[in-house]
């Protein structure tokens, strides 16, 4: 959503034992013209001296958090996505995720969004128990047209090609418009399943990947530090095999998703 320096940490090759380290990644990607500083001090027990210690280290600041329900008469979801994407021109509209269209707020699934997990939840987390955390992750929804959530489906990311359907966006915030040639401004989709492909336009494409590095360092198996509830270990990978195998639409103790060469 914004231009700032990350540190991004990709955990195991699914073809290696090995960790994949990605210190100091400068993604740059403009959407909002503001954005929420962490407290001062929030990241200064993270450890740069080797990829291991990297990983490690941000994990522990950024595991552990505050659930909020998916649906609720309080503070829920809907209440913290409606405000992260908030249109910067018009305090009363959202801008969703993959058309870049300026919808109306109208909240709780009456309206022409719906939530997106961009880490779909078929692969590991499927249902909205009290205890299970990544499904209400702020950190991985996405406020989204529900007909392009639809296209989306559970596809992992590829980059796709020419040949591929187009699901185009619209000019807001000096960005998205046009259609017709690949890849523009466009998303772009074909098969199904975790067969399909769906590369993100570019305008989210950054957002996108901060959010699969984000699931991948944060969720590491073992429990919540503060409830005791068990959570599943995300990974990313570039194995078709490990990704199909994730999608049974069950909850998991470890899950896979990609493709994490294109995701990088």
């Amino acid at each position: 959503m914004f231009n700032r320096k990350l540190i991004f940490l990709a955990r195991r090759a699914a073809a290696a034992p090995c960790f994949i380290v990605l210190s100091l990644l400068i993604i740059g990607v403009t959407n909002t013209p503001t954005i929420a500083a962490p407290p001062a001090g929030y990241y200064d027990s993270v450890n740069t001296t080797t990829g291991a210690t990297l990983r490690a280290t941000l994990h522990e600041v950024i595991d552990d958090h505050t659930r909020y329900p998916y649906t609720s008469s309080s503070t829920d979801t809907w209440n913290i996505l409606e405000d992260a994407q908030q249109d910067p021109a018009n305090a009363s509209r959202i801008i969703d995720v993959y058309g870049n269209q300026s919808i109306t707020k109208i909240g709780g699934g009456t309206g022409p969004y719906n939530r997106e997990h961009s880490w779909p939840k078929s692969y590991g987390f499927p249902n909205d128990g009290a205890d299970n955390y990544p499904y209400t992750d702020c950190f991985q929804l996405f406020l989204c047209d529900s007909g392009y959530n639809s296209a989306r489906s559970n596809k992992p990311f590829r980059n796709c090609s020419a040949g591929c359907t187009e699901e185009p966006t619209v000019f807001n915030n000096g960005q998205g418009g046009g259609s017709g040639v690949y890849p523009g401004n466009s998303n772009w989709t074909s098969g199904d399943f975790t067969l399909g492909t769906w590369e993100v336009w570019g305008g989210r494409r950054g957002d996108i990947a901060r959010a699969m590095f984000y699931m991948d360092v944060r969720y590491e198996g073992g429990v919540h530090g503060i409830t005791g509830a068990a959570e599943p270990d995300l990974i990313l990978t570039d194995s078709e095999a490990l990704i199909d195998s994730s999608n049974t639409g069950q909850n998991r103790s470890v899950a896979y998703m990609g493709m994490l060469s294109v995701l990088l």
